[in-house]
């Protein structure tokens, strides 16, 4: 059986279901949109585990209305390329989710940025850096969950390897001394020892989301697991802390 195309706008109303901003109507479209490409409902799925997961470091923080328009016009506007592919990657069975439907996603993860105790911190124009490491197609989605010393921790590491970028959403890690860091690692399958790709804290809510620049090229290449441990922030690059999170695989 051939499908007709999928409307121009389905990636408007994905991104809308994913933001909660769907009218009746747009929800009841999108809807017939899945009925006809049955196959869209996994893309659907996708960008919803994202949603889930940088809501969730926004704690209390609840979007206003005018603010989700506000960015879901942003993913609507010209600036963002419509069709980015997105596929699963590793032998291991590794959790990069490659980003797709790159104004979508982007919407979402601009969210978190935009956000701080319900006050916006600057205009969404404002992070358009990270809207555009968002939009490239080797970009990598990486999920974290902690271990059994971090319980409930949980967040996503986004890892642009053109800029050699890493972005990192991450709740529930208690915040440490100022004295101490998590440090993420990471591991390729040439090599077992962990490579140092920078360290961050977290704020006293337990969450931050933070980025910066890796210099080692080992940290933004395909990597068979990521590590997150708590560390002094002074001692060399030499995995010493527990193991608070880690990739999935």
């Amino acid at each position: 059986m051939t499908h007709s195309s999928p409307p121009d706008r389905w990636q408007d109303l994905m991104a809308g279901y994913a933001l909660g901003n769907l009218s009746a109507e747009e929800a009841e479209e999108l809807q017939q949109v899945l009925a006809n490409h049955p196959e869209m409902q996994t893309e659907l799925d996708r960008l919803q585990e994202t949603s889930l997961l940088v809501s969730e470091s926004l704690s209390d923080a609840v979007p206003s209305p005018s603010l989700k328009n506000n960015i879901l016009q942003t993913a609507r506007s010209g600036q963002m390329p419509l069709a980015v592919s997105m596929s699963r990657s590793g032998s291991r069975g590794l959790y990069p989710v490659l980003l797709g439907m790159g104004g979508a996603v982007a919407a979402v993860l601009v969210m978190a940025l935009a956000l701080d105790n319900y006050q916006l911190r600057q205009q969404v124009q404002a992070n358009q850096d990270i809207i555009t490491a968002l939009q490239q197609p080797e970009t990598r989605l990486y999920a974290l969950e902690g271990t059994e010393d971090a319980e409930r921790a949980s967040g996503s590491l986004v890892i642009n390897p053109t800029q050699q970028e890493v972005f990192a959403v991450v709740q529930n890690l208690p915040e440490l001394p100022s004295n101490q860091a998590y440090r993420l690692w990471a591991i390729v399958a040439e090599n077992p020892d962990p490579v140092y790709c920078g360290q961050f804290n977290t704020l006293p809510t337990g969450s931050v989301t933070t980025r910066w620049t890796v210099a080692d090229e080992v940290c933004s290449a395909e990597v068979s697991q990521l590590l997150i441990t708590a560390e002094s922030a002074t001692a060399p690059p030499i995995p010493a802390g527990e193991l608070v999170m880690q990739s999935v695989l």
